[in-house]
């Protein structure tokens, strides 16, 4: 659908009974779904990136950034929990419009593809997972025992941080669950060995 009739469709709806939903979960996807339209008539094609607190006015991204993936998997959610043929393509579209990340020097791809293709049930999508676990499984680094920051977001590429835990370890455990334990490991091993709260290490 599009985001302005998801948007209008979706405010002040009354929840829908869901079967392979718990009954304490209803009330929050409700939520998460009217959300994620709202949020998409305000974005149109673009990602949103952030929100103004106090306007809630988004920043937008033409490529994603690293959130990319997260919105990806929200419209996927949609999918899964409207049955609506619209939503579907709108994520797909989404998703498809990430593999510009596949090779980007990043364990933000974790991040990005994990979360952006973890719902998704098209050959293309499923494909994009497969190519961008390869990716990072060729970023790994044995020596280190993860895969690191990267660079492209700028600054030194040989960093651990653990923004690079979630989704990598899934993601890689896709095509290589050896090196998605030591990835989860090593960054184990530097939060607790640190001696106080850290989030990045070199």
């Amino acid at each position: 659908m599009s985001a302005a009739r998801a948007a209008k469709g979706s405010a002040g709806m009354a929840p829908q009974p869901r079967p392979d939903v718990p009954d304490w979960v209803a009330p929050a996807l409700d939520s998460v779904l009217e959300r994620v339209a709202v949020t998409q008539a305000a974005v149109g094609d673009r990602f949103p990136l952030f929100a103004d607190p106090c306007t809630g006015r988004w920043t937008t991204t033409g490529r994603g950034s690293w959130t990319g993936g997260f919105w990806a998997g929200l419209l996927w959610l949609c999918a899964r929990y409207t049955s609506d043929d619209d939503a579907r393509e709108a994520a797909a579209k989404c998703t498809g419009r990430l593999s510009d990340w596949v090779h980007a020097d990043t364990a933000a791809r974790g991040l990005i593809f994990w979360y952006g293709t973890a719902l998704a049930d098209t050959p293309e999508a499923i494909d994009l997972r497969v190519r961008a676990a390869r990716a990072c499984r060729d970023a790994y680094d044995a020596e280190l025992g993860l895969v690191p920051w990267g660079s492209a977001f700028g600054g030194p590429r040989l960093l651990a941080r653990v923004d690079g835990v979630p989704g990598m370890v899934p993601l890689l455990a896709t095509v290589d669950e050896q090196a998605a334990e030591a990835h989860l490991r090593r960054h184990l091993e530097l939060c607790l060995d640190n001696g106080s709260f850290g989030w990045s290490w070199r």
